[in-house]
This record gives structure tokens, C-alpha cells and sequence, in this order.
């Protein structure tokens, strides 16, 4: 397998060879960061429970639906308040603007009915 790796990931070449160890590329993933922090140090001598997941060990593993919720709740709940919120603004808007359409309603039927009573108090005369 040391002959299909590039060299730079081989033990005599790049960063091994200058003094820093790792189990292989397994160990330079477990190492890779994305945030602006930097990674916490490895604890001496803690292994994982299972190769290639990093844990402390004796502890219990978490739920699949914990887990779950534990990484996509906040999205989720984001997504369902952003949704509401939504509906909301749409539904008071659309209760404003009929609530408008019936004034504008009402208003023309009482100028038209000032206009008719006007109109029998000339005939009237």
C-alpha cells in the first residue's frame, strides 16, 4: 500500500520524516480543522473504543435519533419558526388588506346613499 500513496504521505518523505508521527492518513483526517479554532491537543495515551472514531472510552454511544436531533434541531427549528413567522406576516397582511376592501366598501355605499338622500331632498323641494 506504501507504493500507491503519493509520496509526500510516505514515512521518508514531507512531515513524517521530520519527526512528526501519525497512524497514516486516518490520523491526519482525525487532526483536520475547519474552524477559525484551533484543534484541542490529543489526550496522552486515551484511545478510542473503536478504530478510526475518536472517544473517550467507556463511554456509552449516543442514540441514532439523539444524535439526530442533537445535529439538525437548531436547523430544523430554525427552519419551522422562519416558516411561521411567514405564514404569519402573510396572513396579517392578507386580514389588513381585507379589512380595507370592506371599508372602502362600506364607505362607497354610504356616499352613495348620502348622494340618493340628497338627491330626494332636491326632489322634494
Amino acid at each position: 500500500m506504501a507504493s500507491r500513496l503519493p509520496r509526500c504521505l510516505t514515512a521518508t518523505h514531507g512531515m513524517f520524516a521530520s519527526g512528526i508521527r501519525s497512524t497514516g492518513i486516518v490520523g491526519l483526517l482525525q487532526q483536520r480543522t475547519f474552524s477559525s479554532r484551533p484543534a484541542p491537543p490529543p489526550a496522552a495515551g486515551v484511545r478510542s473504543s473503536q478504530p478510526g472514531k475518536p472517544g473517550k472510552p467507556g463511554k456509552p454511544e449516543v442514540s441514532k435519533h439523539i444524535g439526530f436531533y442533537k445535529e439538525f434541531g437548531r436547523p430544523m427549528s430554525k427552519v419551522f419558526l422562519m416558516a411561521f413567522f411567514s405564514y404569519q406576516v402573510f396572513y396579517w397582511l392578507w386580514v389588513k388588506m381585507r379589512k380595507d376592501e370592506e371599508k372602502r366598501e362600506k364607505d362607497k355605499e354610504v356616499s352613495e346613499l348620502f348622494a340618493e338622500v340628497e338627491s330626494l331632498r332636491r326632489g322634494a323641494k
